[in-house]
């Protein structure tokens, strides 16, 4: 049985993906099956992309803001959002292992590959099938690698955060690796901003956002066109949430994320999302938390970026979100990477 380990251990939030379940042109790394070695869990995709799989996992979120996660399914845990699309539940998911560069004219993951932005000389516009040169184009931007290559979800960043936490003991840092071995996702605490597909917004008059619909499937999203059509998603009232708007950190004082193990409540959306609760907004950053938190804003369609410069005193990290720009913004320091479900 596929697993994601244990907190704390070797291989945890990584693992080794069975010989059936690659897809066609997709080849294992050497070492993929080793939990001590640098390529566990990682493959090259049909491009020639890095990419890591993070097989399924349940999570158990405390009121003493601990994290627990489980390979299998525990009283009182719940199957990460992360692992449900199109209305089915997912074994796992390959991600990208790098934010994603222009090579040859495909949105590439692949080492010390200079990231593509939104913005400038190494701008997706470059791209093979020439997307946009903004925060929305980073959707069709993901396709230059196939059908089933989405522009990676919220519910995605948020999973492998709570990795993240939990195998630092509960307690987040910077890393270079999701797991802090080289095996993992590298720096999504990035020098860089990165889009996360997954939660939208259709006016700028209420606090009624958009968050992606059990039964739609992220591999739908081949543009920024399909990214805005709302029949992909659901309501979702933040308005308390949203307040008066600007940066708050999350606070530790408190239970940041409201556990629910219903997969149709919102409590779940919120906290797969990383959206804390009202109460846990905050003015001052904490050691728990670091420099985690969410830019506040009623934005108009919406493009929702996540993580942040970590070289910045504040406003960076795993929980790091802002809400506060448009699907045709343009950033020089602001990318992303794919990910695929079998």
């Amino acid at each position: 049985m596929q697993t994601i380990g244990l907190a704390g251990e070797i291989g945890f939030g990584v693992g080794a993906t069975e010989d059936k379940d690659l897809l066609k042109g997709w080849t294992k790394l050497e070492g993929h099956n080793n939990p001590e070695h640098k390529n566990y869990g990682n493959v090259l995709d049909n491009n020639g992309s890095v990419m890591v799989w993070i097989p399924k996992f349940y999570f158990k979120w405390t009121k003493k803001n601990k994290c627990k996660i489980s390979s299998v399914e525990q009283d009182g845990y719940v199957l990460h959002r992360a692992f449900i699309d199109g209305g089915a539940e997912q074994i796992g998911f390959f991600i990208d292992k790098y934010e994603c560069g222009n090579e040859n004219g495909m949105f590439t993951s692949e080492e010390d590959l200079e990231p593509c932005s939104t913005y400038g000389n190494s701008s997706i516009s470059h791209l093979n099938n020439n997307p946009n040169s903004n925060l929305g184009g980073l959707y069709k931007a993901a396709k230059t690698r196939g059908n089933k290559h989405f522009l990676t979800t919220l519910f995605i960043w948020n999973a492998l955060g709570m990795l993240t936490y939990a195998n630092n003991g509960n307690k987040l840092e910077q890393m270079k690796f999701h797991n802090n071995q080289k095996c993992g996702v590298k720096n999504i605490d990035p020098s860089r901003y990165e889009v996360a597909a997954g939660l939208a917004k259709l006016n700028d008059e209420d606090g009624i956002f958009k968050v992606f619909k059990l039964n739609s499937a992220a591999a739908e999203l081949e543009s920024d066109t399909e990214a805005y059509n709302k029949d992909f998603y659901d309501d979702l009232d933040l308005t308390k949430f949203i307040g008066d708007g600007g940066w708050k950190y999350t606070s530790d004082k408190t239970t940041a994320f409201k556990m629910s193990d219903d997969i149709y409540s919102k409590d779940y959306l919120k906290t797969c999302m990383g959206i804390p609760r009202t109460k846990a907004l905050s003015d001052d950053s904490n050691e728990r938390f670091s420099k985690a938190g969410v830019y506040r804003y009623a934005r108009n369609e919406l493009a929702c970026i996540v993580g942040g410069y970590w070289s910045f005193s504040s406003y960076a990290g795993v929980f790091a979100m802002y809400l506060n720009s448009y699907r045709t913004s343009s950033y020089y320091y602001v990318g992303g990477r794919a990910s695929v479900y079998l």
